[in-house]
């Protein structure tokens, strides 16, 4: 080939691609604007309501339904046209087979579980692929990609800022009044937590803890939680400082960015203590460190960055290190939190093996888990900490197997995706369009509005569910949003997003769960899929392939999503705007203990009728629950108190000893069921019930937790089970009571 048809073969490629990037550029539809920002609504809004309580709440119901309808207009209006152009890759289709066999699960295991967390959780993992495959389609330019990216780089600032306040102002103070108060004054403030165990029993210590803990959790319900948020946006942005800044913009501009912006992010992440954020920050780095060195010209700039930043590393460390929130507990404390997780890891493991095509079911780990808990571990936790097995776990391995496929194939497609857009470059003697510093800003304005329709739409939600967001709250989150998206606006303009920065966030994130845990928590995964679907986005860019799918294709796919949406309304909205969920074991519980309360009063016949048909729903919509065969257990036992039927005394036992049937690691479990075959007079059972709480007992190296440390029925449904029996022994502890029944053979 003559040097004149290679210059000419150059020629026509750059203009293809300057052809490409205009269409690219053009100003988008109206209503596709309108579909922009109501999906940034989303994304800003998921974070401001509490993820760990969506499978029990629903909380994210109205997300979830707005990401649908989002999907059912942008497929609509394919439709319409006649032709949909979509972006097809594997990731995405590996994600919709896991999130199709979860909801299999979901069917097949309700009848053992929890059908309302079933349904939640698998509307929630729905909306995570659907919230993934519409940043594919209606982020279109590489200015978008960083407007979003800055969008919520600022939410993170803000979040971050209002966790410093906790940690600074808010904590103390509740702590402060928590401890000056009177024993009376500690309940009532429990109890409006939620909390209405009495002081000394467990739940009540693990309210304390928390209380007295000094890490921040903003919007979450755990530290962990906010950690896990935080990870990947903040290694964009140390990229983003590092070597995506234009360089049209002066040194003072990034210095305020690096004070403003980056700084609030560092310390909030370093006083949530959690080391699996630490370490998926760490690594996000070290996998972009090489990118870095490549784009940073010069050896002494590179020193001088490397220098600067070992430097304000160690200054921020030391100051954080002085104000006390980080202690050398964080690292001393390092193995005994890995061995914590590898008997999660251990019990799960059995779980899986004991259903390993359909997993316990989505919203049920914690029930069954508890049936598989060593002795010796102290909590009852809800996932394992491990993204892996909580997929594995909860749905099966088909689940597991389309979780690998995704990983693997997004892996490939990067690697085959980069490697192309290397030759396209060294072939036109150009970089990629979305690989250089496109300077333009279309398209940017509906992401900017879909940050405040956020906003606007967390704090109606936020009402309804009874997660509020104070005062506090908007005046230090909204602010310092606002000025870091002010800060961050030259390099949405200007700047440069290069896909391995999103990748090296993907890591950062999957590095987190790893050891975190939380993939079906929103604001968490839904950060990891964004940041994915952003790298895709990059690698593909104007080179990527518009697949054109004609008008059967496009109504197969709107009459699937349609589908979606009226079994959503069906299944998560209508039940609970009825009287009566017919999902949801919690509403029967509330109803059962209101009419066992009203026949202790008043010995009706009819309010006792009405517990009995309550306690039928339970035992339907809740078979698997050790707590709520105890709540079963224990009412009985207080019923017997009033009217010492038979038939209470065998309800009694038989729900007791199904508790600890499910919990079989469980010392107070056994002790428990030890204690109510003492007083129906089964003194040779009681024995061996004791006999095996005491040798689990034994293994329990959590003092608090220990049977020396606790009462019989220490939180009871309905008063003090012991209280005016003569036949217990003397002493307090439930460990006295258990030697005395053990002896007594």
């Amino acid at each position: 080939m003559t040097r004149q048809k290679q210059n000419n073969l150059n020629l026509q490629r750059s203009r293809d691609v300057s052809q490409k990037t205009e269409r690219g550029l053009n100003p988008v539809s109206r209503l596709e604007s309108m579909l922009l920002v109501g999906w940034v609504a989303t994304l800003v809004s998921t974070p401001l309501i509490p993820s760990e309580a969506a499978e029990e709440l629903g909380t994210h119901l109205v997300v979830v339904m707005l990401l649908l309808l989002i999907a059912l207009v942008w497929l609509g209006q394919a439709v319409y046209r006649g032709k949909l152009e979509a972006c097809f890759e594997p990731v995405g289709t590996a994600l919709m087979v896991l999130v199709g066999w979860m909801a299999v699960s979901a069917v097949v295991m309700s009848p053992y579980g929890k059908p309302r967390f079933a349904i939640n959780a698998v509307w929630s993992a729905v909306a995570l692929v659907i919230g993934f495959r519409m940043c594919l389609q209606l982020v279109t330019t590489s200015a978008q990609c960083r407007a979003v990216t800055a969008v919520m780089i600022s939410l993170a600032v803000g979040l971050s800022t209002y966790g410093i306040y906790q940690y600074s102002v808010s904590l103390p103070r509740e702590r402060a009044r928590y401890l000056s108060a009177t024993p009376e004054e500690q309940a009532v403030i429990r109890t409006l937590a939620g909390v209405t165990a009495p002081q000394g029993s467990p739940h009540a210590i693990h309210f304390e803890k928390r209380l007295n803990s000094l890490e921040p959790w903003a919007t979450f319900g755990l530290a962990n939680s906010l950690a896990g948020f935080l990870v990947p946006w903040l290694v964009i942005l140390l990229a983003t400082v590092t070597t995506g800044w234009p360089a049209n913009q002066g040194r003072l501009c990034r210095l305020g960015v690096g004070l403003l912006v980056l700084l609030p992010i560092i310390v909030c992440l370093a006083f949530t203590k959690s080391r699996a954020g630490y370490l998926g920050t760490v690594l996000g780095g070290l996998f972009l460190l090489p990118s870095v060195v490549i784009q940073i010209q010069g050896r002494r700039l590179f020193g001088y960055v490397i220098c600067v930043l070992i430097v304000g590393s160690c200054a921020l460390v030391a100051g954080v290190w002085l104000v006390g929130a980080v202690d050398l507990e964080v690292l001393t404390e390092a193995p005994k939190s890995l061995a914590y997780r590898m008997e999660y890891w251990l019990s799960t493991a059995r779980m899986i093996q004991e259903s390993p095509w359909f997993g316990c079911g989505p919203g049920n780990f914690q029930d069954y888990y508890l049936q598989h808990k060593l002795p010796r571990a102290s909590e009852e936790i809800k996932d394992p900490h491990n993204f892996i097995l909580e997929i594995w776990s909860t749905a099966g391995t088909p689940a597991f197997l389309a979780l690998v496929v995704a990983m693997v194939s997004g892996c490939h497609f990067f690697y085959h995706r980069s490697r192309r857009l290397k030759q396209q470059s060294e072939l036109t003697d150009q970089p990629s369009v979305l690989g250089a510093r496109a300077s333009c800003s279309s398209g940017i304005v509906p992401i900017y509005l879909g940050a405040v329709a956020g906003l606007l739409l967390a704090l109606p939600v936020g009402w309804m569910i009874g997660y509020s967001l104070s005062l506090e709250f908007l005046l230090t989150c909204v602010p310092a949003a606002a000025v870091a998206g002010w800060l961050l606006l030259p390099w949405v303009k200007a700047g440069h997003l290069n896909w391995k920065v999103a990748v090296a966030a993907s890591v950062a994130s999957l590095v987190n769960l790893l050891f975190a845990g939380g993939i079906l928590y929103l604001a968490v995964s839904g950060s990891l899929l964004l940041v994915t679907a952003l790298g895709i986005h990059l690698v593909m860019g104007e080179s990527g392939r518009l697949a054109v799918v004609g008008r059967v294709r496009s109504t197969a796919g709107f009459l699937v999503v349609l589908i979606l949406v009226l079994a959503c309304y069906f299944t998560a909205y209508r039940p609970v705007l009825g009287r009566a969920d017919p999902w949801n074991g919690n509403f029967w519980k509330s109803v059962a203990d209101e009419q066992v309360t009203t026949w202790l009063k008043t010995g009706s016949d009819d309010a006792l009728a009405d517990f009995d048909r309550a306690v039928a729903h339970i035992e339907r919509l809740d078979p698997h629950s050790s707590q709520a065969q105890r709540q079963l257990g224990m009412w009985y036992l207080v019923a017997r108190k009033r009217e010492d039927r038979p038939r209470f005394r065998l309800l009694a036992l038989n729900a007791l000893r199904r508790a600890a049937d499910l919990y079989p690691g469980n010392a107070m479990a056994h002790a428990e069921l030890a204690w109510a075959l003492h007083v129906a007079g089964q003194d040779l059972p009681a024995a061996k019930s004791a006999t095996e709480a005491l040798r689990l007992d034994r293994m329990n190296p959590h003092q608090e937790l220990r049977l020396g440390s606790r009462r019989l029925f220490d939180e009871p449904a309905g008063g003090s089970l012991t209280s005016g029996m003569e036949e217990v022994p003397a002493g307090g502890s439930a460990e006295q009571y258990m030697e005395a029944l053990s002896h007594s053979e």
